[in-house]
């Protein structure tokens, strides 16, 4: 639990958790099915409970393990605890603050996450209305509202998402929720920045010079933003389903390609006419490239 230092690594809370999921450590763990681990949180008569269920066996332990073999994993969470959902988004997403704008608000979080290696894909609902605040996040970032509504800032920018328009995030810049709507539901995807600059440079075949200066809203109701949403809610419905295509490796690395490309073709940036001209022999390049890393790394599923 690498996120959680400082009061978190001593507080009884995480203690109770952490002894749970050592207990768990001397299960048989089958890696071709357990990809899909459930945590549920309640409060109860002012107390916390916590229970767990699996899809087969293991905890958080098993989820760095599949993962390190190149299979996406799911994890899913419920929770009533304002505390609780800022460990869990600091451990899957990003370390951020949370406070309810009503005081008196019934939290109930829920969350789903899908690990896929370059990309993470978070199905996010917190069920009140919140603010917040995050530092850098070191990622580029897309939240794609699927109900309800949220006004943020990244920087100097601002950055608003509703069900027509996403919202797009760089690595650089703090930021800043100011409110996300209690209806609010979307898909949060994290992307790794070598990930979608070394997509770039492959299809300019040029090299990409410093971070991308993305756009800070994509248009959902026409193309190509709707493509993008499209392929981003593809993968969103698959997260609970773990028998679904999405955690095969072979069908996972060419999504994850298909949705950086993508956004790089959606999304304003620096480099986007560039990227519109077409290019002499660039397809001929492509596969050549191709075939050399189908012979340098045969293992790959590609």
């Amino acid at each position: 639990l690498g996120v959680l230092r400082g009061s978190h690594a001593t507080s009884p809370r995480f203690h109770r958790r952490c002894d749970l999921l050592t207990a768990t450590r001397s299960c048989d763990i089958d890696t071709s099915t357990a990809r899909h681990v459930r945590w549920k949180h309640r409060l109860r008569h002012g107390k916390q409970s916590t229970t767990m269920k699996r899809a087969a066996s293991g905890g958080r332990d098993m989820m760095r393990s599949v993962t390190a073999h190149g299979e996406p994993v799911a994890v899913s969470v419920e929770t009533s605890d304002l505390d609780e959902a800022r460990e869990v988004c600091g451990e899957h997403l990003y370390p951020r603050s949370m406070r309810l704008i009503d005081r008196s608000a019934r939290f109930a979080a829920r969350f789903a996450f899908l690990h896929m290696g370059r990309l993470t894909v978070a199905d996010v609902k917190y069920g009140a209305e919140l603010a917040g605040e995050t530092e850098e996040l070191g990622s580029y970032h897309v939240n794609l509202p699927l109900a309800g509504a949220f006004a943020a800032r990244q920087g100097g920018r601002a950055i608003n998402g509703n069900t027509s328009r996403a919202g797009v995030y760089g690595p650089v810049g703090d930021n800043v929720l100011h409110r996300s709507s209690a209806d609010c539901r979307l898909l949060a995807v994290k992307i790794d920045p070598v990930a979608l600059e070394a997509q770039l440079t492959t299809l300019l075949d040029a090299p990409v010079r410093g971070s991308l200066r993305l756009a800070g809203n994509l248009d959902v109701r026409r193309r190509p933003g709707r493509s993008c949403a499209e392929l981003i809610r593809l993968i969103g419905t698959e997260i609970s389903n773990p028998t679904g295509l999405v955690y095969h490796p072979i069908v996972a690395a060419p999504l994850e390609e298909c949705v950086l490309t993508s956004l790089l073709l959606a999304t304003g940036h620096q480099y986007r006419d560039l990227l519109a001209r077409p290019t002499p022999h660039r397809a001929r390049q492509h596969v050549a490239r191709a075939i050399d890393a189908i012979h340098a790394e045969p293992q790959r599923p590609y």
